[in-house]
């Protein structure tokens, strides 16, 4: 099975655990969201 990539999956759900820390450590904030591949919610 190919998730492509939803957010859904606990495995993605460690990696921005650990890129949000990463950033956080140097005063960044990020923003992450899932579009489920829908470009005209991308163009939102």
């Amino acid at each position: 099975m190919n998730d492509g990539g939803d957010i859904t999956n606990p495995f993605y759900s460690q990696i921005v655990k650990i890129i949000e820390n990463a950033f956080y450590n140097l005063r960044y904030t990020i923003t992450i969201s899932s579009t489920g591949y829908d470009v005209d919610q991308v163009l939102r």
